[in-house]
């Protein structure tokens, strides 16, 4: 889809100068910081700006910059002020409020920022930035149609406009006129052979179409308009690396850290094609600088995970060491009370290092804090079973034996880790083609990264994932696979934040349940849109458990606690075989007649509960294997998703892009 809408939608640069008098030295500040802010160096710029602004507080020129390096950065709260400030100084600049919309954008100011792209247009009716403006608010309210409406009307302004060209082309790939987004990216390269970002971006525009020798040729020729250029020469390995050109990869990958021996990125496309050439170990050393350089990059360490698990024995150093990394963040998670998330990173860590004593007895302890007594029990049960016992471990599991005794599962006499239960077969199908340059070949470990999330939960199993060609192909193997439901998934991936981007569908048909999407920025940005995007996906489906055992009233169901069933709720028991799942939404369908009972959560354990049913109609027909469902809701309630779309995001990196000219 579209990655690179950024800048294409945004200013062209940053500040004018306003008319102000300047005490000496703030001048040479600002144009510190103005160069800073054109290489990308924010922080840099950051700093020289505010080096200017102490010498002279109402330096504009140092106003503007600084504002537009913290809204590049994604810290809008930080930018308005600033740009606040300006505005102040010169409320009718159209610099100034075209950046002061955006920064408003970010801070989900819509009103706010359509108001100021609307002042820039009274002043100056054929303001291209404030049009590009409006065409990146209706991005964000997820109207492109109207976005290239008014795209194109910009155009006619001046045809050869650089940004509204390359606008065009990621809109209107986007909206599904793939024939419209060449055409404008063919004029784009007409109007602007020598333009390294117009050739980058078609490069990028020709892999996602999966057109490799045309990407290759592209970003060759990026190459020849500025051969040490940083982005030519990382996107030339990346594409390498997705071509099979592992050695030419390798040998980019190497130019790029002889410049920067501090380039994580270089050194993670070098350990990607070395795992593809079969270099193990130096893949391993690879992959260690770029953690040892970047420690807090998620993406970085989920490759290094995927890979670990893929690549590495069970008792391997490499995976031990990736284990604890794990085992440190859910002790940090842990301090914040964060026990849910903490939880995941201690299965994260077991997955990796599953004959780590210290890691599975930490997961263990974790597990009886947050009241989980049956699965603390069964994990020290385990911890025996593998010849981890110790006194304490024997007299926690006589303990917790004792407390659980009067437990749902024992008094029916299962084992509820063990029973069998009716989940749903779901499919996670990836439809964008690439993660931006920073992360080549990471979509699958990313993938893999939301699934393991997903069987960390109840209720599904992932059957399937993997890339397809689009909505037809997905709906094909969904078929093919049997599965109850797909999720079509686009991911966006950035220094700055990690989005997701999907929709949920009905496996036999297609019908599309909701959209489903995430994204967050900061250093914990792919953990928590994973976590975000996995509970809005599962609260989209239908519930569902299983009568698996009766006495009399009382009923036994295949569903607990861990899904969210209480004591008190009510539920219909019907039929299994006149329920059936709706073929055009989420949920199921079946015949009043078909209601045989009503169940009351009397009792719940981790993964059962137990029912007192209320018998219909008079009969009493409730066997094992009927359903037990929630009373179908009247109407649908309104999906809720993100402020922003991907596109958006990709709009904004094309924005910080377009400034390293």
């Amino acid at each position: 889809m579209l990655r690179a809408l950024a800048v294409v939608l945004l200013a062209a640069g940053v500040a004018v100068p306003f008319a102000s008098s300047q005490p000496t030295g703030a001048p040479e500040h600002a144009t510190r910081g103005e160069l800073a802010l054109s290489r990308g160096d924010y922080f840099d710029a950051i700093e020289a700006f505010s080096s200017a602004l102490r010498v002279n507080p109402n330096d504009t020129r140092a106003l503007l910059g600084s504002a537009e390096a913290h809204y590049l950065l994604g810290e809008y709260d930080s930018a308005r002020p600033t740009i606040d400030r300006a505005l102040s100084l010169a409320p009718r600049n159209p610099t100034a409020l075209n950046l002061s919309g955006r920064i408003l954008i970010g801070l989900g100011d819509l009103t706010g920022a359509l108001s100021a792209f609307e002042r820039v247009l009274a002043i100056e009716p054929n303001n291209i930035e404030a049009r590009l403006g409006r065409a990146e608010l209706a991005v964000v309210q997820g109207r492109t149609s109207e976005a290239l409406t008014t795209l194109v009307a910009s155009l006619r302004l001046n045809p050869e406009h650089r940004q509204t060209l390359l606008s065009l082309v990621l809109v209107s790939e986007y909206h599904g006129d793939l024939d419209a987004a060449e055409a404008y990216l063919e004029l784009a390269r007409a109007a602007h052979p020598d333009d390294v970002t117009v050739q980058l971006l078609a490069a990028e525009y020709f892999l996602r179409a999966g057109r490799i020798d045309d990407a290759i040729d592209a970003a060759a020729l990026a190459g020849s308009i500025e051969p040490e250029s940083t982005r030519a020469l990382t996107l030339r390995a990346t594409l390498q690396l997705t071509a099979g050109g592992y050695a030419q990869a390798i040998a980019l990958a190497e130019r790029l850290i002889a410049a920067d021996r501090s380039a994580a990125h270089a050194w993670f496309i070098r350990a990607a094609a070395l795992r593809r050439s079969a270099a193990i170990d130096t893949a391993i050393t690879s992959i260690r600088t770029v953690l040892r350089l970047d420690p807090g990059d998620e993406i970085y360490r989920i490759w290094a995970e995927s890979f670990a698990l893929a690549e590495l024995g069970l008792e391997h150093p490499f995976r031990t060491e990736l284990a604890r990394i794990r085992r440190d963040e859910a002790r940090s998670l842990v301090g914040q009370f964060r026990f849910e998330r903490a939880a995941t990173a201690y299965r994260r860590a077991v997955q990796l290092a599953p004959l780590d004593f210290e890691i599975r007895a930490a997961y263990a302890d974790l597990l009886r804090q947050v009241n989980r007594p049956a699965s603390y029990l069964q994990e020290l049960q385990l911890l025996g079973n593998d010849g981890y016992r110790t006194e304490r471990t024997d007299r926690a599991i006589e303990v917790f034996d004792r407390a659980i005794a009067s437990s749902v599962a024992r008094r029916w006499g299962i084992d509820q880790f063990a029973t069998p239960r009716n989940r749903h077969r779901v499919a996670i199908y990836l439809v964008g083609r690439a993660i931006p340059e920073r992360y080549p070949a990471t979509e699958t470990a990313l993938i893999n990264h939301i699934e393991r999330s997903f069987t960390f939960r109840e209720g599904v199993d992932v059957v399937d994932t993997r890339s397809v060609d689009g909505f037809a192909d997905a709906l094909m193997r969904s078929r093919a696979q049997d599965v109850d439901f797909f999720i079509l998934v686009d991911l966006f991936a950035d220094a700055r934040s990690f989005a997701i981007s999907g929709s949920l569908h009905v496996g036999s048909t297609g019908a599309q349940i909701a959209p489903v999407g995430s994204i967050r920025t900061g250093p914990h940005r792919v953990a928590d849109a994973t976590e975000s995007f996995v509970t809005r996906a599962l609260a989209e489906l239908p519930f569902r458990a299983t009568v698996i055992a009766r006495r009399g009233r009382s009923v036994l169901l295949d569903r607990g606690s861990r899904d969210d069933l209480k004591v008190g709720d009510t539920l219909l028991v019907v039929d299994r075989t006149a329920i059936t799942r709706a073929p055009d939404r989420g949920g199921f369908v079946f015949p009043a007649d078909a209601v045989l009972a009503e169940a009351t959560i009397s009792a719940s354990d981790e993964l059962v509960a137990e029912a007192t049913l209320t018998i219909r109609g008079g009969i009493d027909a409730v066997a094992i294997g009927d359903a037990s469902v929630f009373e179908p809701a009247d109407g649908t309630p309104a999906a809720v998703t993100e402020l922003f779309p991907i596109l958006y995001e990709r709009l904004r990196l094309i924005r910080a892009t377009s400034r390293l000219r």
